[in-house]
C-alpha cells in the first residue's frame, strides 16, 4: 500500500518546470500524516491529550515542530538519463533541485545514527550524499 501513495503536489511542481517522465520516487509525507492521525486517535493520543490539559502550551509547538522537521526531511527523488531532480512539495520548503548526472562524481545512500528526531515522529534518517564537482549535498529522504 505505501509503494501505491503518490503525491499529487510533485507531479505539478515537475510539470511547471516542463519535465516530464522519468522514475519518481515519492517520499512519505503522506504516511507521517497517516501515521500521526492514527496515533492521535489510539491510546497515545488519549494521554497525551490528557497531558495537554496540564501542559496544553506545549501541544501547538510540538506539532508545529514535528510537522517542520518531517516536512524538511521528505525529499522526492525523480530520475532520468541524464540528470537527478530533487523535489521537496511541503511548505515552506518547496524546492526542486536539479543535478545533471555529469556532474555527479559519488551517491552515498546512509541513514543518520541519531534518534533524537523520533520524538517528533520522525520514522527515518535515511538519506543521499551527492558529491558533485564543486560541493557535497545532503537530501533527507524519510
Amino acid at each position: 500500500m505505501i509503494s501505491k501513495l503518490k503525491d499529487n503536489r510533485v507531479d505539478k511542481m515537475l510539470t511547471s518546470k516542463g519535465i516530464v517522465g522519468g522514475d519518481i520516487y515519492y517520499s512519505t509525507i503522506s504516511v507521517w500524516i497517516i501515521s500521526l492521525s492514527i496515533i492521535i486517535l489510539s491510546g497515545i493520543g488519549v494521554f497525551y491529550l490528557f497531558a495537554s490539559t496540564i501542559y496544553g502550551y506545549l501541544l501547538i509547538p510540538y506539532l508545529i515542530i514535528s510537522y517542520l522537521l518531517n516536512a524538511y526531511k521528505n525529499n522526492s527523488f525523480a530520475l532520468f538519463d541524464d540528470k537527478l531532480i530533487i523535489i521537496n512539495p511541503n511548505i515552506p520548503f518547496r524546492k526542486v533541485t536539479i543535478i545533471n548526472n555529469s556532474e555527479i562524481n559519488l551517491i552515498t545512500i546512509d541513514k543518520t545514527k541519531s534518534n533524537w528526531s523520533k520524538l517528533f515522529l520522525d520514522f527515518g534518517e535515511n538519506y543521499l550524499l551527492i558529491q558533485t564537482k564543486n560541493k557535497l549535498l545532503k537530501f533527507y529522504c524519510s
